[in-house]
């Protein structure tokens, strides 16, 4: 019999910050490495009632905070709207919400666990050589999984009777265990692990199980302990058997009275009284004889500690798992991939088989038959290996709505390989930057365009596979495109044989009963949002589509269908009791609520769209102002405009009071209204697009010519371009002064641009008058009348520059008279205006951008004048430098960051400093190191040009003070690390212990491009003026002095006669590099960068290999780190950030002293995947510090305990 047992399972229970363990028959206990102080709590009461108990005192001040700055009817009192009736339904619907929350938080431990059911849910392999399957269906009486994997049998693989086979609430459970090869004897451990991704596992290095527990056990066990104390598995079925022997009662009716558990416990006791002490727990109760008292257990004090001060053998659990090629040695997987199978159930109405809810890959029958799941497990090999990041979200969005199927030029369905080699390069050249995918999740008919979806957790089988789509979103990243899903949520596909409808037999599983259950027009079932079931499923599966396939938000289609009984077929007046009157599905909206709420927790960078024509009120406000929560809404009513003017209205009658009526919409959430031209609505009822219409296909259904559709594409990308480097759609909401329904005219300014439509189908005007506010010189940077793009050419080159005329017109100071001919559009910039940076050059062949002199003129040297506010920081800059730039545009330019959207950013000059300056850099250590190898100046160069290095050149010389910028959160990490920086005892050019902000090394390298574009590009006189700002340069005697952490390790090991092995793998984007000496492991390190993963693992190794190797290792070589972390509160942040765990918790344990003595200890709670881990730091002078000193033993324990 060994000690040796399973890992203790960690619960997080709902609003309660202390870790609670579920204990099988005795109380688990949390451990942290040695000398780091733990506050630890351990129960062997119910955890229910510890919780309450624990949670009793702190009840009203937890509910405070989390009503803190929460109000039902927030947005209601920003916008001053007064509706006594749709107010009290925000009030009722928060109470509501209250309510909701309360029953989850009965069933699930949090909101994570709630949208998480994918992850047990389905088919899942089990790393103990089975695989688990488990659906919902709560009418059904028997459940089996029937395939080609068991010849279709109903019976082979079927869940167990009772509870081991489905719980209360309808959950069916399935083990299909792995068989045996012939010839091959079970494993010799019953809960034997296996590695399916790798090969080789180290339960694969040939020590034998006796071994790895004999080691465990004297690792953990003291001489003269019990080694065979009964393990918690073992206890209580030994107990059960000698209370009621080996036949004994199964069932509570069954039980004879029992006695209470103090007798029972005393009478144990007794019994065991002369036992060895090693034998019975350190325990005792205190019952101290008052009713309803809660009993107190008291532990040994020497116990106690000598527990607390010991190091589980966990590790040593993990030497039995062995790899992937031990696994198929051993055994036939029990649903191998690429198997077919479907659910089978008998219910009250017979038997049926259904595709599973939660299937992931599902394809239909060859003929014609029913549908059936598909068990996506491929190996290894065949599985999609991510490559790229998603991309940041822009600050506008430029939407390329696709549908794969249709996208391909053959006549027939495209897939997702296609769409990915061939449509997605031509995406990201007319300028979009996201892409939204319709039809794409598994749907019963191709017509419908993927709207009667069936299957919500898989991809479309017509398309290609799981991995297919994989790929697709990954290169959609790697180009810098953001992959947006059309989510149809609002209602399922009626189909039986397919879909949801009448999964387990009865008619309101998924949907409600009745009429309505179904679509008032179209036939569809209606989601019963009011389950807590049905929540669980479809909260997993928008958790489901990131976690899965990083997709970076939804747009929920058809929000009016879910929110109101009638579907949103009715007449809206606009009158907010249309909105909270008996029509309205209240539990619907505290769906959206939840989704939005629990998708921006657990992904903060996700995107959510709603697609609502009814524009309910508070779409977009926040869900703690009485809000739904989403970042966009769609205005459908746009699109629908376009076309019903094209096609149905004379060019003559357009009003354009309605145009800009119907554009802005709602004007108090414009900036959150997303506006398609052309959607997949007008044309998937056999209608015509707008590009159909506009380029000629929807009047004679001709081919569209290459001349026509060159032009059109021309535009768009134009428009496009002007979008990205201008910022149009970021910038502050239009100001419309001018909208003459005669003339046909729109005019208005955003920003320093002036954007006029003459929509006249016969007028052209020589001279036609606007109002703008802004005198100066405007200049034409796009205009629809050029020849390219298909225009009459009527405006001249010498007409693109007027200046404006001293008149008040459209309520304007003054005015310019540009030539408008008809059915055209132009856009005109204001170059005096202090908010453009830029001003286009007119180019017969493309629209480009490039830095030109603008029309305000410095009279000494005749070169442009920067803005007034930016006067004293260049002139700073300037001094500092030691160079008085010709054009100080470009050094204001280089000063303003891209968070600055008023103006132009050093983006493009960082670009280009990047380059020159490491080219200057080389030139130099060229001429001045003629002797040296080229790696030898490579290591020279490295350590002067780094992030780190121009980081703290940028520091030294306080340039980020000259920065205008408008990013939260900037200047705090700069403030950190310059304080780091600071606190060195030794000036250093690289190597500190705080990560530099990269924007530091940004505003040297675009200050570097500014000068060498300023000088004309002379690359020498460059260095001349740049070169002084980065001293001290390190020359190659001051790397030898501090050598690279690698150099060190490869040099020692060498010395010893040992060999060095650094082996690199990656883990979805995390790099991990691994250290082995002589072919045993030593340490590793993980992180994004291939280079700091090598890092963290040399310092790993070297720190371990310090203690074991005769030769020494010098101290100064930086690698024996204090216990303390430099910046680890900020590090801590960082890794919950990344693991999207919650944000830490810091509490003052300890505040005494004099106040110039004050000493303080403070404590740090982490909650991660498997509970909230405390501990405390030593003893500071300031809270800050003691604060830092809590983050250290929490990362130190988060490393120990193989979290990081």
């Amino acid at each position: 019999m060994t000690s040796l047992s399973l890992q203790p399972k960690i619960s997080l229970y709902p609003n309660n910050p202390i870790l609670h363990f579920r204990p099988q028959n005795k109380p688990q206990i949390i451990f942290f490495p040695r000398k780091i102080k733990v506050k630890t709590r351990c129960s062997s009461m119910d955890p229910q009632r510890q919780k309450q108990q624990e949670s009793y005192s702190k009840k009203k001040s937890s509910v405070a905070e989390t009503e803190k700055g929460v109000d039902p009817v927030g947005f209601l009192t920003k916008l001053g709207i007064t509706h006594k009736a749709f107010a009290q339904f925000l009030r009722e619907r928060h109470k509501s919400m209250k309510d909701l929350k309360a029953t989850i938080f009965t069933r699930h431990l949090n909101l994570q666990e709630l949208a998480s059911g994918f992850e047990i849910l389905g088919m899942h392999r089990h790393k103990e050589h089975r695989v688990d399957f488990m659906d919902w269906a709560p009418g059904a009486r028997y459940c089996a999984l029937v395939g080609s994997f068991n010849g279709w049998s109903p019976t082979e693989n079927a869940a167990r009777e009772g509870h081991f086979g489905h719980d209360d609430y309808g959950y069916w459970f399935i083990v299909l265990e792995d068989k045996l090869r012939e010839g091959e004897k079970p494993d010799e451990l019953y809960f034997q692990q296996y590695n399916y991704v790798d090969d080789y596992d180290k339960g694969d290095s040939g020590v034998t199980i006796e071994e790895v527990f004999k080691r465990a056990n004297d690792e953990y066990w003291e001489p003269g302990e019990d080694r065979f104390i009964k393990n918690r598995f073992e206890l209580p079925a030994k107990l059960y058997e000698r209370l009621f022997g080996p036949n004994g009662p199964q069932t509570l009716e069954e039980f004879e009275e029992i006695a209470d558990p103090e007798t029972r416990y005393k009478a144990w006791k007794e019994q065991h009284k002369n036992d060895p002490p090693s034998n019975l727990p350190p325990f005792d109760v205190i019952d101290n004889g008052k009713e309803y008292d809660v009993f107190n257990i008291v532990a040994s004090p020497e116990w106690q500690e000598k527990f607390r001060a010991k190091k589980p053998p966990l590790p040593y659990w993990i030497e039995t798992r062995k790899g992937r090629k031990a696994w198929l040695k051993k055994y036939h997987p029990a649903i191998p991939h690429g198997s077919k199978y479907r659910v089978y159930f008998n219910t009250p109405d017979g038997p049926l088989e259904r595709v599973p809810a939660w299937a992931t890959f599902v394809e239909p029958d060859a003929e014609g038959n029913q549908a059936y799941a598909v068990h996506w497990e491929p190996p290894p090999e065949l599985t999609y290996k991510w490559k790229n990041k998603a991309p940041k979200v822009p600050k506008s969005l430029r939407i390329y709505e696709c549908h794969v199927g249709i996208s391909g030029s053959e006549p027939k369905i495209a897939s997702f390989n296609d769409f990915t080699e061939k449509v997605l390069p031509h995406i990201k050249e007319a300028g979009y930057n996201a892409i939204q995918l319709i039809g794409t999740i598994e749907h019963k008919d191709y017509f419908t365009v993927g709207y009667r979806v069936t299957n919500l957790f898989a991809v479309s089988s017509r398309y290609g596979t799981p991995e297919d789509f994989k790929r697709l979103v990954d290169e959609a990243h790697g180009l810098g495109l953001l992959v947006l899903l059309d989510i149809v949520h609002s209602y399922s596909a009626a189909d039986e044989m397919v879909g949801l409808a009448r999964f387990d037999g009865s008619n309101d599983c998924y949907f409600h009963s009745g009429k309505r259950g179904y679509h008032k027009c179209w036939g569809t079932r209606m989601f019963k949002y009011g389950d807590l079931d049905v929540l669980h499923f479809l909260l997993s599966n928008l958790n489901w589509w990131i976690s899965e396939y990083k997709i970076d938000g939804f747009q929920f289609h058809s929000l009016a269908s879910m929110l109101y009984t009638h579907n949103g077929f009715a007449s809206f007046t606009g009158d907010l009791e249309e909105y909270c009157n008996q029509y309205v599905d209240k539990d619907a909206l505290m769906y959206l609520i939840l989704a939005n709420e629990i998708l921006h927790v657990l992904h903060p960078n996700i995107i959510t769209i709603a697609e609502d024509a009814t524009f309910y009120p508070g779409l977009c406000e926040p869900t703690s102002q009485g809000g739904l929560g989403f970042d966009y809404y769609v205005n459908l009513s746009a699109s629908e405009m376009w076309s019903s003017l094209l096609e149905s209205t004379p060019d003559h009658e357009w009003s354009m009071s309605k145009i800009i009526s119907v554009l802005l919409g709602n004007r108090q959430y414009a900036n959150k209204m997303i506006i398609y031209a052309e959607n997949h609505n007008q044309s998937i009822s056999g209608g015509w697009s707008l590009a159909e219409i506009l380029l000629g296909q929807g009047n004679d259904q001709a081919p569209l010519s290459d001349e026509l559709l060159r032009r059109g594409s021309s535009l768009i990308k134009d428009l496009m371009n002007l979008d990205e480097n201008e910022r149009l759609l970021s910038r502050r909401l239009p100001t419309i002064h001018h909208v003459n329904d005669s003339n046909m005219v729109i005019s208005y300014i955003r920003g320093p641009f002036l954007f006029i439509f003459n929509f006249h189908p016969s007028n052209s005007y020589q001279g036609y008058c606007v109002g703008v506010d802004e005198a100066g010189e405007y200049q034409v940077i796009l205009n629809t009348d050029e020849i390219k793009y298909g225009g009459q050419g009527f405006i001249k080159e010498e007409q693109y520059l007027q200046r404006t005329i001293s008149r008040r017109v459209d309520g304007q100071q003054n005015c310019l008279e540009v030539p408008l001919p008809s059915r055209t559009a132009q856009v005109d910039s204001n170059f005096t205006s202090p908010m453009n940076q830029f001003f286009p050059k007119v180019d017969a062949d493309r629209y480009t951008y490039f830095h030109a002199p603008p029309i305000s003129y410095n009279h000494v040297n005749n070169c442009p004048s920067p803005s007034p506010s930016m006067v004293a920081s260049i002139a700073a800059v300037e001094r500092i430098l030691n160079y008085s730039f010709r054009n100080k545009r470009l050094l204001e330019e280089a000063l303003t960051h891209p968070s600055y959207s008023d103006s132009a950013s050093y983006q493009r000059l960082e670009f280009l400093g990047d380059a020159v300056l490491g080219l200057a850099f080389t030139n130099h250590v060229f001429l001045v190191y003629p002797k040296l190898e080229p790696g030898q100046l490579s290591l020279i160069r490295a350590a002067n040009i780094s992030t780190e290095k121009l980081a703290r050149v940028a520091i030294k010389h306080r340039l980020f003070q000259f920065v205008r910028q408008n990013a939260t959160g900037l200047h705090d990490k700069v403030r950190e690390f310059a304080e780091a920086v600071s606190q060195e005892e030794d000036a250093i050019s690289y190597g500190g212990s705080i990560k530099a902000p990269k924007v530091l090394a940004d505003i040297v390298e675009s200050l570097a491009a500014a000068v060498y574009v300023d000088i004309n590009f002379d690359l020498i006189k460059l260095w001349e003026i740049i070169g002084g700002l980065l001293e001290p340069i390190a020359t190659l005697e001051d790397l030898q002095q501090q050598p690279q952490p690698v150099t060190v390790l490869f040099e020692h090991c060498q010395k010893l006669g040992k060999h060095v092995d650094i082996k690199h793998w990656k883990k979805g984007l995390t790099n991990i590099t691994s250290v082995y000496v002589d072919g045993e492991f030593v340490a590793s390190g993980s992180s994004e960068q291939k280079q700091i993963s090598k890092l963290n693992a040399v310092k790993g190794a070297l720190h371990k290999l310090s203690q074991s190797m005769s030769a020494k290792i010098d101290a100064d070589d930086g690698i024996n780190e204090p216990f303390e972390i430099e910046g680890a509160k900020q590090k801590l942040h960082e890794l919950c950030f990344k693991k999207k765990w919650e944000r830490p918790i810091y509490e003052l344990e300890k505040d005494e002293g004099l106040p110039h003595e004050k000493k303080f200890v403070s404590s740090v709670k982490v909650p991660t995947v498997d509970g909230i881990l405390y501990i405390t730091g030593e003893e500071k002078a300031r809270v800050k510090e003691a604060e830092n000193s809590a983050a250290s033993f929490m990362i130190r324990a988060l490393q120990e305990s193989n979290y990081l």
